[in-house]
């Protein structure tokens, strides 16, 4: 997303890696919300599928 923001206008690209939820707010204004969110959750979702298998590990 940051990729994104940052072709579109610098500054707001500043804005994404200063601000906390400027990201969000930027996709929902340019029609991106769906998107960003499916892949945000998919991220965290990943991440938490990486952390039971290595817990799942350490238990054998």
């Amino acid at each position: 997303m940051a990729i994104m923001i940052f072709a579109t206008d610098p500054v707001k690209g500043l804005f994404c890696l200063l601000v906390p939820g400027y990201p969000l707010l930027w996709a929902k204004r340019q029609h991106y919300y769906g998107r960003f969110l499916l892949v945000y959750f998919s991220g965290a979702a990943l991440m938490v599928l990486g952390e039971v298998i290595l817990s799942w590990n350490s238990f054998h």
